[in-house]
């Protein structure tokens, strides 16, 4: 069903909510459960990633923890996370809020876009440790139609405590 609500909100149809669903169980398993390297596939050519706090999302700073501007970037640091880095072995698990998935009425874009919302909390657990809250906060996201499949455009993740630990290695 598309159609706007009693309040101006525009729903999107089952096909497009199922899209996006699979794309961010994707995304999260990619994280998860690997390989990360299917991450940026997941991206548009000219996809963007930002890990920002969210005192410097809030006050339009763009100064991020973390910044990829392009698929290709978005590569590169994958595979400085497979071949180059050194940090200690740990397993990711997200969890996710509900989707709130929205038309985008900007005509910005080519094709149709949609942006999606949503809550998330990261938890980590390395070897011979306790699990612990990583992160959390919001997803503030651009997805778009990309050939036969939908893409992250931008994804925006805001972290709720701008003290981080030194172990982010990983996108969020």
């Amino acid at each position: 069903m598309t159609g706007p609500l009693d309040d101006g909100v525009t729903l999107v149809d089952a096909d497009v909510r199922h899209a996006v669903d699979e794309l961010y169980a994707d995304y999260v398993d990619a994280l998860d459960e690997g390989p990360i390297e299917a991450l940026p596939e997941l991206f548009c050519e000219d996809g963007e990633y930002l890990l920002i706090a969210k005192e410097n999302h809030d006050r339009d700073l763009p100064i991020g923890l973390m910044r990829c501007e392009s698929r290709g970037m978005i590569t590169d640091r994958v595979r400085s996370i497979t071949q180059l880095s050194l940090h200690a072995p740990r397993v990711l698990r997200h969890v996710l809020g509900p989707l709130r998935v929205r038309p985008t009425l900007s005509g910005d874009q080519v094709g149709p876009s949609w942006t999606v919302t949503a809550s998330y909390v990261v938890f980590q657990t390395l070897l011979d440790a306790d699990t612990h809250v990583l992160s959390s906060g919001r997803y503030r996201d651009l997805v778009v139609a990309d050939g036969d499949r939908l893409r992250l455009r931008r994804k925006v993740t805001v972290y709720d405590n701008p003290l981080v630990p030194n172990s982010i290695v990983f996108p969020l």
